[in-house]
């Protein structure tokens, strides 16, 4: 009824706009622009140069121009037609209202983006490599002070008491250490279906900053024992910032073990999320001492030819870390690796969604070095406890067309980055969640007012709502 309308009234703005911001399909959106005028500017719609347009008549039009780039995926456009109503100091609730719709299409579109990609989507479903002794009794400890380490989280753990334990015969407390990893294996049946304490599950966490401290690589076996249970196994124990506690540790204990490292690589029925933390802590062993970078070079291309040998096995495939590891190579500036880029997606295991096409992939990791690539890792036992190490990051320089750099400059890109944290908190929020809100080194963003939700959760596997078209968790989770 409404193209009936505006085609027999073709001067009445508010038809126009209100059939523009009723489309939700991209082809349908296209074939409606010329209703915005040839240029997109609301003076393509009157003949008459000298019409004085009222104020109400210039925001719906920018409220429809805005939902047409949206709906087309035309990002930058989509927040620039906001613009003018900021610069006029338009109601702030009229822009957050906007704002609010914008992210709504950018989630959808993603949504789909997801949907399409998963039809391609290859996984390796884990299977765990050893019986586990299921129980509900706490190991024996042969320094009972460790047992602080179930009474509270590692936020709450005092300095006093942290450098006592430190302090403690280091023989005996590397064995309890590796107990308690071994404990969360053995519990794990028998607490995944209740609801995560803080306080009293936060031991392998402990654990793995004292064991990573310590430097002790005779426990690296123990390490990879928990990355050889499955993705949920992970999830449960380390939550969304498992990659960078587990990377850390990952560093810290393999470091001398690449051949220990690369055998994991190369297991059968391991999953994606995990040997794609693996890879990364490789890659910056290889970032962090220059010296090795030829033989992290090696290492990767003996990997790739095995997985491209095993193209075709579901024990091996998993288009997850393919595409996660291509892409994290941009940190090491692999030129030497690009090759693989385009046999993997002959192999139709390059997963644009997960971090970009082949031909995206292919640039990033030909990308210049620079100090940017460098993550930076805990120096000592206090800096994984308080995560100052994160502040040593230099920041990276991007091209102001990219969405993530607009996300922090751009106005509108501003409201949107809140809304779309607020819905991220939310998640943490929710009572039936098994897990509360991270602690100490595990940030989130706080959001100081409530936000009504108006798109999906966002979970790390989901479309990053920012629009990038790419996986929440290899795009904003850590910005």
């Amino acid at each position: 009824m409404l193209q009936h309308m505006i085609e027999a009234h073709p001067d009445y703005l508010f038809g126009i706009s209100n059939y523009i911001l009723n489309i939700e399909e991209e082809e349908k959106m296209r074939a409606a622009g010329h209703y915005l005028g040839e240029n997109k500017k609301i003076t393509d719609l009157r003949e008459d140069k000298d019409y004085v347009f009222h104020v109400s008549e210039f925001q719906s039009y920018q409220f429809a121009l805005a939902v047409y780039y949206s709906v087309l995926g035309i990002t930058d456009k989509a927040t620039d037609a906001l613009l003018p109503l900021i610069e006029l100091e338009y109601p702030e609730s009229l822009v957050r209202n906007m704002a609010e719709k914008i992210l709504a299409i950018r989630t959808k579109r993603g949504a789909e983006r997801h949907a399409a990609a998963d039809n391609k989507r290859r996984q390796t479903m884990p299977i765990p490599a050893f019986p586990t002794d299921v129980t509900d009794k706490m190991p024996e400890f042969n320094h009972p002070e460790v047992r602080l380490f179930y009474e509270v989280s590692t936020e709450n753990l005092q300095d006093e008491d942290r450098k006592k334990i430190a302090a403690l015969p280091r023989e005996a407390l590397v064995e309890d250490l590796e107990k308690i990893l071994q404990d969360a294996i053995d519990r794990y049946d028998k607490l995944k279906n209740k609801r995560f304490n803080e306080d009293t599950q936060s031991a392998p966490l402990h654990s793995l900053y004292f064991l990573s401290a310590f430097e002790h690589e005779e426990s690296l076996p123990q390490l990879l024992n928990l990355l050889r249970i499955n993705d949920e196994f992970i999830e449960y124990w380390f939550d969304i910032q498992a990659t960078s506690d587990l990377r850390n540790a990952l560093f810290a204990l393999g470091k001398n073990k690449l051949s220990a490292l690369s055998d994991f690589l190369k297991e059968k029925h391991r999953g994606g999320f995990v040997r794609t933390i693996v890879a990364e802590a490789v890659i910056q062993i290889g970032v962090h001492y220059p010296d090795r970078r030829p033989e992290i070079i090696d290492l990767f291309k003996d990997i790739f030819d095995f997985y491209l040998v095993h193209a075709e096995d579901s024990a091996y495939a998993d288009t997850d870390f393919i595409s996660m590891t291509l892409a994290e190579l941009e940190y090491l500036s692999a030129v030497e690796l690009e090759g693989y880029v385009h046999r993997f997606d002959e192999k139709g295991l390059i997963d644009d969604f997960m971090a970009g096409t082949a031909a995206e992939i292919a640039e990033m990791i030909c990308t210049e070095p620079h100090p940017w690539q460098r993550k930076p890792v805990p120096e000592n036992l206090a800096e994984y406890y308080d995560g100052s190490y994160r502040e040593r990051r230099v920041e990276r320089p991007m091209p102001e067309n990219e969405p993530a750099y607009n996300m922090f400059t751009h106005p509108v890109e501003k409201i949107i980055m809140k809304l779309m944290m607020g819905i991220i908190a939310d998640e943490f929020e929710d009572p039936e969640k098994p897990r509360p809100r991270p602690s100490a080194g595990r940030h989130i963003p706080v959001i100081p007012e409530t936000v009504k939700r108006t798109a999906p959760k966002v979970g790390r596997n989901e479309p990053c709502p920012c629009g990038s078209g790419k996986k929440y968790k290899k795009c904003c989770l850590n910005k």
